[in-house]
């Protein structure tokens, strides 16, 4: 099947969707004050990627084509992401190629690869953390909380336990997303019904707080406070005070190398390519539809209102807006 063929593709409509969820969905929810929006939008790709191995007999052709969609689509729609985004987007894609083709079972593979896909997310942002900022940030948040607690006479690797936190979090969030997907196949119908009664909701609550309208803070004022934290613990922590400069030298450089010349280079290379590439045209029509994916997404999470947690109400959003897309489709 060739990109330009019929928009009533499965293929072509669950690619659309992960293409949504890698340009734009993130802003959406960061409008609707959500928290942990890179489990969401991590979360879902996964089970768009899974759904699309279960729902297409050449898996590994349509999953490796609609990954290379979706970067074109990202670096037209969001050039601002930087690299390690698409890296999440392509490693996503190859994994989910190969865990679908080794392992047969079907409820088995959406667990494996959940797991694999948020795991791998995880460790990405702690290895740019520590790219940014070096290994000492850890040593002096460890120093600092042993200061704290050497009354007590407590001793403990403080910056250990935060990192393990931080990665069972994923794990057990890929767990989670890799037990609904194995069963999402059997709730397609059941999800539409559900949304089908709720036809006429509107998704006026749902729609971001304009009461005062505040400026996209840019990066850099993000970055600065980031560091000035950072520094701060380092300095209390560590009487050596040349050490401090060397975070401070080395998280400069590295970020100034990452978005002054890898990440432009990195851009016009894709750029490039979205002109050159043969599916060009279903890029400029994926591009099309996010308004309406906005709207159908915004309808589903307002169907699962229901599920009280705005975390897990969101993530149902997009299975609704999944098995939308599936059930009204021919392959």
């Amino acid at each position: 099947m060739h990109p330009n063929n019929s928009q009533n593709t499965i293929w072509f409509q669950l690619t659309a969707l992960w293409a949504f969820v890698e340009a734009t969905l993130g802003g959406v929810l960061h409008a609707l004050h959500i928290p942990l929006t890179g489990l969401l939008v991590g979360g879902s790709a996964v089970a768009i990627i899974s759904i699309m191995a279960h729902n297409n007999k050449n898996a590994t052709q349509e999953i490796l084509k609609a990954t290379l969609i979706v970067i074109l689509v990202k670096v037209t729609a969001s050039p601002h992401s930087p690299p390690p985004a698409y890296i999440a987007v392509v490693f996503q894609g190859l994994i989910g190629v190969f865990i679908f083709k080794v392992l047969p079972v079907y409820n088995l593979a959406t667990i494996v690869f959940a797991i694999i896909a948020m795991l791998e997310s995880a460790m990405q942002k702690i290895l740019v953390l520590t790219l940014i900022y070096g290994t000492s940030i850890f040593k002096a948040i460890d120093k600092t909380v042993s200061g704290l607690t050497k009354e007590f006479g407590l001793e403990t690797n403080v910056s250990s336990w935060i990192l393990g936190a931080y990665i069972s979090l994923y794990v057990f969030w890929g767990m989670i997303i890799g037990a609904r997907m194995g069963t999402l196949p059997k709730r397609m119908s059941r999800l539409n019904q559900n949304r089908n009664s709720l036809s006429g909701i509107t998704t006026n609550e749902l729609k971001p707080k304009t009461t005062s309208p505040k400026r996209k803070k840019p990066f850099w004022i993000i970055y600065s406070v980031t560091l000035f934290l950072m520094l701060s613990i380092l300095y209390i922590s560590d009487s050596d005070k040349s050490n401090v400069l060397a975070v401070f030298v080395r998280s400069i450089t590295a970020t100034l190398l990452i978005y002054l010349l890898v990440n432009p280079l990195f851009k016009w290379l894709l750029a490039k390519k979205v002109k050159d590439n043969k599916y060009s045209a279903a890029v400029n029509q994926i591009m099309l539809e996010f308004n309406q994916l906005k709207q159908e997404y915004l309808h589903c999470v307002q169907v699962a209102k229901k599920f009280h947690t705005p975390f897990l109400r969101y993530f149902i959003g997009i299975e609704y807006l999944i098995a939308f897309k599936v059930e009204n489709r021919i392959n």
